[in-house]
């Protein structure tokens, strides 16, 4: 009996030189797609923080407009005047994205220590009123699932100290909250990454197929000729063996 032998599974010079090359190609996609996983999360964290700093800004000249202005006056709904302040604001314009849908994010003043129950500081805006105020931070985000979120400091200048009386210049007495949704940026990349990935393995797999093909025609075949004219002539046949190259 003969004894066991474990055959490679690839073991021809074709296959040989397919599985070499198909490991130059991978190892470097490889590297490509985790490189490019790395740089999608830190655009999709700079898109988000741009957006958030653009809305952040809009809020604090708004306040800021209102402030100037001592308040302004607005019908109620029963067609009553009544003083809108900074901080009432945004806290309408949270109700209001929030009942019409009408904003893909939402804003929350918080601080640390709120009269009204509307401005309680969660977990996020906690740390974030801590950083910002102890450690002279502009900005704090972080990505919890799919929402990005974000906080800017909340200062009262000076137009502001006639109703906050507040000791010190610019005191930061809480944080501008923003909300954003991640999803939609999140499939945009993953979409991106499902097409890179198919147009990678169909150029792989063509790959493979041509040079399987020009192995086999420009390589195998002429070897098998010699095979053959070598083996008649080690019977003692006369062969002529004609193979057109270049020069190989």
């Amino acid at each position: 009996m003969r004894p066991f032998k474990k055959e490679l599974p690839c073991k021809g010079l074709a296959c040989k030189i397919l599985a070499g090359s198909g490991l130059v190609i991978l190892i470097p996609f490889i590297i490509f797609i985790i490189l490019l996983r790395h740089y999608d999360h830190k655009w999709m964290e700079y898109e988000l923080r741009s957006q958030a700093r653009s809305i952040c800004r809009l809020i604090i000249v708004t306040r800021q407009w209102i402030s100037w202005h001592g308040g302004i006056y607005i019908k109620d709904e029963k067609n009553d005047f009544k003083l809108l302040t900074p901080s009432h604001f945004v806290r309408d314009l949270t109700s209001f994205s929030r009942i019409s849908q009408a904003l893909p994010y939402q804003i929350k003043i918080a601080v640390k220590n709120p009269k009204s129950p509307e401005h309680q500081p969660d977990e996020f805006e906690k740390m974030a009123i801590e950083l910002l105020k102890n450690r002279n931070k502009n900005e704090v985000w972080k990505i919890e699932k799919d929402i990005y979120r974000y906080a800017a400091p909340l200062t009262f200048r000076g137009e502001c100290l006639s109703c906050h009386k507040i000791p010190g210049k610019e005191p930061v007495a809480g944080c501008i909250s923003i909300s954003l949704k991640a999803d939609k940026i999140k499939e945009y990349l993953a979409e991106r990454r499902k097409l890179i990935n198919i147009f990678f393995i169909l150029t792989f797999i063509a790959m493979i197929m041509s040079l399987s093909f020009l192995i086999n025609k420009l390589v195998l075949n002429p070897l098998n000729i010699f095979k053959k004219a070598t083996e008649k002539i080690k019977e003692g046949k006369q062969e002529e063996v004609k193979i057109e190259t270049n020069g190989e």
